[in-house]
């Protein structure tokens, strides 16, 4: 294992439908109700946690800083789903992002890769908005402003509030849909694909993490 049992690794997802395919990864989770209004699980094995802040993470900045504080994380990995601001972006392709960009701050925040990950997950430039994308125009835009491939909404707040409470911190990303006018009906349509592809890439970054552990299994999810 590469971290003490004493120092947990904390997965963050915005959305129930990135923390599903977690733990459908490495089954054996437990529900941590007074993490509440943030949703929690406790992995019954290993020294891992795994929280929902929910999408634009808006409402559950002050108590994700106190679950910081309590836990203090050896790792923190923001693990979900973006947009492509970029046509040469791959649908389904999961990114290991180096720094992102967002209109309310002036400085990106640049990001240590991890080496071991890159062959599987290349390194990319993500930017945060406080609203969904989800016109051609206005991923033109963006992508114009800031040369991010990739659009979400929660990263750059989790990474700033986080680099000062945890030593390392990592943010994977994948391509869920193209930020245009399809993107609702994309995601929809692909949803077992996505939800299969998220699932495959938590299991492959638990076993980096803990070596040592119980070997990941993947049920099969019906279309």
């Amino acid at each position: 294992m590469i971290f003490p049992k004493t120092n947990p690794v904390l997965l963050v997802t915005a959305l129930s439908f990135e923390s599903r395919a977690i733990r459908l990864a490495q089954p054996t989770w437990k529900t941590i109700s007074r993490l509440l209004p943030i949703r929690g699980f406790h992995h019954a094995q290993l020294p891992l946690y795994l929280i929902e802040v929910g999408m634009g993470f808006q409402l559950s900045v002050h108590r994700f800083r106190e679950i910081l504080q309590q836990l203090r994380p050896r790792w923190l990995i923001n693990f979900g789903i973006s947009g492509s601001l970029t046509p040469q972006s791959t649908w389904g392709q999961t990114y290991q992002i180096q720094r992102i960009h967002a209109r309310w701050r002036a400085h990106p925040l640049d990001i240590a890769i991890e080496p071991a990950l890159q062959a599987i997950f290349p390194p990319a430039t993500l930017f945060t908005s406080q609203q969904p994308v989800r016109t051609a125009a206005e991923r033109d835009f963006y992508h114009h402003q800031t040369d991010a491939e990739l659009v979400d909404m929660e990263a750059y707040t989790i990474i700033e509030i986080a680099r000062s409470l945890a030593p390392r911190v990592l943010v994977l990303k994948t391509v869920s849909d193209f930020a245009d006018e399809s993107s609702l009906h994309l995601v929809k349509k692909r949803r077992s694909a996505l939800q299969r592809r998220l699932t495959q890439d938590a299991a492959a970054l638990i076993g980096f993490l803990f070596p040592e552990g119980k070997e990941s299994r993947i049920p099969a999810i019906s279309e």
